[in-house]
């Protein structure tokens, strides 16, 4: 019999974001900033009595490249750019099942974004 065994992942990626968004005021110029993203992640896995468990922490953000356009104020909340959060993620079995999955994303940098929890599941594993 072997004993269950610990697995340990890096993950990572990495990509280009562009967006186009109107000025507000006719003397400028449109906003289209290029932009990018960035995550990299440890993930965890481990057997527990014929279950799978996992859990992850990560980070992730996105930041413009300057000099592709003047930015126009307020455009950071349209574009969803500058930002830098952390990312917690568990993924529990349940009875056999795929398992009830907890997210959590939490602001680092980026005063535009709050605090994200996500709950996933195979909900029907509730219904009597």
């Amino acid at each position: 019999m072997t004993e269950p065994s610990l697995n340990l992942r890096v993950r990572g990626r990495a990509g280009a974001h562009y967006s186009h968004v109107p000025g507000g005021d006719p003397s400028e110029s449109d906003l289209n900033p290029i932009s990018l993203d960035a995550a990299a992640a440890i993930e965890l896995e481990l057997p527990l009595v014929g279950e799978l468990f996992r859990a992850s922490v990560g980070i992730e953000g996105r930041g413009i490249i300057e000099g592709t356009d003047v930015p126009v104020a307020g455009t950071n909340r349209v574009t969803d750019t500058e930002f830098l959060e952390l990312r917690l993620a568990v993924l529990v079995p349940v009875g056999g099942g795929p398992g009830l999955g907890i997210d959590l994303a939490v602001p680092l940098l980026g005063a535009h974004r709050s605090v994200q929890v996500a709950v996933s599941g195979d909900f029907s594993l509730f219904e009597r």
